[in-house]
């Protein structure tokens, strides 16, 4: 299961298109996933569930934002290193290591969100004023 996820996550620099469903995946993946460790880390630190599942909800958002205005797939990079990251099961003590990384892959998905997709929506918006 891990190969494939890792393959998967490799893909997304190389696939042309995917669909916003295809964005919807990493927050599903990561909940069924963390449902099949969740008996192997009671009493045992070995894997944060909580931060998995917040990893595939922001690389699922910065898809959803590559796919409708075309950032690029460099802003995709980051994203994903944190859901593979929060997707093993090996866990620091603490949630320091949570918190950077995605406090991390937040960050990136806020200055694509400011750099590349706000300019785009606020074309988007003047020209339908314009139009109406």
């Amino acid at each position: 299961m891990l190969d494939t996820t890792l393959a998967a996550a490799v893909s997304l620099f190389f696939v042309n298109s995917y669909s916003y469903l295809d964005a919807g995946l990493p927050p599903v993946f990561a909940l069924l996933w963390s449902l099949a460790l969740a008996p192997f880390s009671f009493g045992v630190s070995l894997f944060s569930a909580p931060a998995f599942i917040g990893a595939g909800l922001l690389l699922g958002g910065c898809m959803v934002i590559n796919k409708r205005y075309r950032t690029g797939a460099r802003w995709l990079i980051m994203p994903a290193l944190v859901f593979i990251y929060e997707m093993l099961p090996i866990n620091i003590p603490g949630p320091v290591d949570d918190a950077f990384a995605l406090a991390g892959s937040g960050g990136v998905i806020l200055i694509q969100y400011l750099r590349r997709a706000l300019p785009q929506i606020i074309k988007e918006l003047a020209a339908a004023r314009r139009g109406s």
